[in-house]
């Protein structure tokens, strides 16, 4: 059976069943009235994100399993809580789908997004569903919280300050040139980079760890690149950057793919994108005595790539020693090249 044989309120009652009993203080009441109902905690201030992944400009079914495409579209609105450093704690979703989804679908789809919501403890508490005559429309809202205060910007980088990433990078944007292209001799390594594409892991936990332990001065999650983003932080911090070209860690198999495609392997992690990992600031020496923790912590690397300059602008040292300029490029839905 499809979706449009079950109905929209039979869905919407689907999805209440799931979610009862997983509400957050805050949550005064969930789906099934025309709002939901919220108490703010004493001494704590929400942050509040919003995204939309469409199909076809943000993945292809053909790419990912249903589980995936819930799993990603929730991803990538809790990566946005933990570039705050705040722990989120509820979620409204708006769903466009053809009336034409398979049953078994939806279900599974639906099984993404709700395994990753209560990881963090994260559950649906309201929103929308919506016929689309062909295509995924996929809008979530997230809420966070985070000690009155203490929410982490990307306004406060100074110059002098250490340049910090989480995990390894260009590993998204190599999973996607696997789904573009067939790359010869690429079995090694193509499901760990098409799953680091197809069902990206917030760094939520990582990221209140460091708000708590490492005074940051700034951070943003690595959704468009660690030069476009890292952009962010300078253009609103009023700084600039210098990052150096040995220092990025890239994911096993990045430089495979790239120099199949003639591709230089430093562009995927500076441009290619939806790594969501992290990137912050922090002065001299602050992080260092934190890498090992880290690292039994969360099994991941923390990783210094450069430093906050007072000259604006972002540049990059080469192997040789030389520095060239980078453009703070960022993915734009409405440049003439984004599609």
């Amino acid at each position: 059976m499809d979706i449009g044989g079950i109905g929209e309120f039979s869905l919407i009652e689907r999805i209440r069943q799931r979610m009862k009993g997983r509400s957050s203080p805050e949550v005064a009441m969930g789906i099934g009235d025309d709002c939901a109902i919220l108490r703010p905690q004493a001494d704590m201030e929400w942050v509040i994100t919003t995204d939309t992944q469409v199909e076809d400009v943000h993945f292809r079914r053909a790419w990912l399993t249903p589980y995936q495409i819930g799993w990603r579209a929730m991803a990538v609105n809790l990566s946005d809580i933990a570039a705050m450093g705040a722990e989120p704690f509820a979620a409204l979703a708006a769903l466009s789908l053809p009336a034409t989804t398979e049953e078994a679908f939806f279900e599974r789809f639906l099984d993404g997004i709700c395994d990753l919501g209560e990881r963090f403890a994260c559950p649906l508490i309201g929103g929308n569903l919506a016929r689309d005559p062909a295509h995924l429309s996929l809008t979530f809202t997230l809420l966070g919280r985070a000690p009155r205060g203490l929410s982490v910007r990307r306004s406060g980088a100074r110059a002098g300050d250490e340049i910090w990433v989480s995990g390894r990078l260009g590993g998204s944007a190599a999973g996607l040139r696997t789904f573009l292209q067939t790359i010869p001799g690429s079995g090694e390594f193509e499901s760990t980079l098409r799953r680091r594409y197809g069902q990206p892991q917030p760094r939520v936990h990582e990221a209140i760890f460091l708000r708590e332990t490492a005074q940051l001065t700034s951070m943003i999650d690595l959704s468009d690149g660690l030069a476009g983003d890292l952009g962010h932080i300078c253009d609103e911090s009023g700084v600039g950057a210098v990052l150096v070209a040995d220092a990025l860690p890239l994911e096993a198999g990045v430089r495979d793919v790239a120099t199949a495609l003639g591709d230089e392997p430093l562009t995927y992690a500076l441009y290619g994108g939806e790594d969501f990992e992290l990137c912050c600031t922090a002065a001299p020496g602050t992080l260092t005595p934190l890498r090992e923790e880290f690292r039994q912590r969360f099994g991941l690397d923390l990783t210094r790539v450069g430093s906050i300059s007072a000259e604006r602008g972002l540049r990059i040292v080469q192997v040789d020693g030389s520095q060239t300029s980078l453009a703070p490029q960022a993915f734009d839905h409405f440049h003439r090249s984004a599609t």
